[in-house]
């Protein structure tokens, strides 16, 4: 493994994580304030990124376009070798140079995708050149030795079965991951991402990498951070990490293994059919790699977000944790929080101050970093994206004003005749004006609301008075035809 030569373990110094920054507690301080404290540690923690892949080059099944186009950009922004955002597609060597961040990356393929990306002119073997470039620039400028290594990036290959488990368990199976790496960050396809602005998390112009999000809360006692939790498996209470990100101490890899929470499940994606063999893949394992912590005296958590919490302001569960044990029906259902009433209740609960449409909206895409699209696309995403082929994901306006849930629309003030007015002039949900937000300070760059129920109080209006013409118009007609007939009797 050329990674065991870049990363020798007796040569990293571990720090104590005594002085960890996040305290186990009902009020955890917040994410911002973490990232700030972490950038005094003086040791870079050696961490895997691990991306679990397409499986499919045909853009034209399911989701394939979206997947694809996610990765696309994970390359670009999300392998960070000239520091946080990875840069650009044309940027200069002496502008952006080399960044050591101690991170080393795996990506996992089918063997498919693998050949298209990391052909010569492909986008793996361009990233591969681009940061090895980098690297010998900056060990020029420094005088170092010049190397020609280039296993920042790895790709291995998988079969396609046992969704992004497969990843995980080749993955482990490769790597002896607690002795080459302290943390493993893991990302599946499903999200876009990494994206940062003016809307992202307090302090994020600090980090030296989008890992650091997450791995910042990692402790002795917070073995794994996620970007959301969610507290129930259909109607059961069962707090787990969602698996479509998340890091890990590596250590707790191997509870994993010996646990049985991943496996080889030996499933096609034809087996999956079935709604309970997939069921029982998500309990065993999404649900499973967060129980066997938690049985064993661990705490779980997620970085910024999670249900009925406040944007920016980690959620960290034990097995003595209560949160979501009350919840009611309607918040069982929408405890998962990747769905379209799961986003806006996320803002109603993080933004009470507002008494706008701004409380319900689907915030800009900085704000939340990464957005798992693979369950719905806010448009502002997708003007950046451009998806053309969003297989069975639904395309959702950012603002609740156009919303197709009706309890959304009428929580942000939409009326009878705003309602009218969509129904006779729809609107272009990728014309909409742009969504916003500096920290806290979110608005929409568009007119009063007030003019669209005018608007549509005035295409009621002229309605029901052509509506009103028509009739007294055909009304004469008919009363004229009734007396021609009755004269032509005559």
């Amino acid at each position: 493994m050329a990674e065991r030569s870049l990363l020798d373990p007796d040569a990293h110094r571990h720090i104590s994580d005594k002085e960890d920054p996040v305290p186990i507690s009902t009020d955890p301080v917040s994410i911002g304030r973490t990232l700030l404290k972490s950038t005094h540690q003086p040791e870079k923690k050696r961490t895997l990124v691990v991306y679990s892949g397409p499986t499919s080059l045909d853009r034209k099944i399911g989701k394939n376009d979206v997947y694809l186009k996610n990765f696309e950009y994970f390359i670009l922004h999300g392998i960070e070798c000239h520091g946080i955002g990875g840069g650009t597609e044309n940027h200069d060597q002496m502008e952006h140079p080399f960044v050591d961040l101690n991170l080393r990356y795996v990506i996992v393929l089918t063997q498919g995708v693998a050949d298209e990306y990391t052909r010569e002119d492909g986008p793996i073997a361009m990233k591969q050149n681009d940061c090895l470039a980098a690297l010998q620039e900056s060990q020029r400028i420094n005088n170092q030795v010049v190397s020609k290594d280039n296993s920042l990036i790895t790709v291995l290959v998988r079969e396609d079965r046992c969704y992004d488990m497969e990843s995980l368990l080749l993955v482990a199976r490769t790597y002896d991951l607690p002795l080459l790496f302290d943390h493993m960050v893991y990302i599946n396809c499903g999200l876009a991402g990494p994206k940062f602005g003016p809307g992202s998390p307090e302090h994020w112009e600090y980090l030296s990498s989008w890992t650091k999000l997450y791995t910042s809360l990692l402790s002795d006692t917070v073995q794994m951070v996620g970007h959301t939790i969610n507290t129930h498996f259909n109607t059961v209470y069962s707090p787990h990490v969602q698996s479509f990100l998340f890091a890990v101490n590596t250590p707790m890899i191997k509870i994993w293994l010996e646990t049985g929470a991943i496996y080889e499940c030996g499933l096609s994606n034809e087996d999956f059919g079935d709604d309970l063999v997939k069921m029982a893949l998500v309990w065993r394992y999404e649900v499973g790699i967060s129980r066997v912590l938690l049985e064993r005296g661990y705490s779980i958590a997620s970085a910024f977000m999670h249900q009925k919490g406040s944007l920016g302001v980690p959620l960290i569960m034990n097995q003595n944790s209560t949160f979501g044990r009350h919840f009611g029906k309607d918040e069982i259902v929408h405890s998962d929080v990747f769905l379209e009433e799961g986003m806006r209740r996320l803002t109603e609960s993080s933004f009470p101050e507002y008494v706008d449409h701004r409380r319900y909206a689907i915030l800009p895409w900085d704000c939340y970093v990464f957005f798992k699209v693979s369950r719905l696309i806010p448009t502002d995403i997708q003007e950046i994206m451009n998806y053309e082929n969003l297989g069975p994901v639904a395309l959702v306006p950012n603002d609740a004003r156009h919303s197709a849930l009706g309890e959304w629309r009428r929580k942000a003030g939409v009326s009878i005749f705003g309602d009218l007015k969509d129904w006779i002039l729809p609107s272009d949900l990728l014309m909409m004006p742009p969504f916003i937000c500096y920290r806290r300070h979110c608005k929409f760059v568009e007119e009063p609301s007030t003019r669209r129920d005018f608007a549509g109080l005035f295409i009621f209006i002229s309605f029901m008075i052509w509506y009103a013409l028509k009739c007294r118009i055909s009304k004469r007609r008919m009363c004229c035809e009734s007396k021609q007939r009755k004269y032509h009797e005559k």
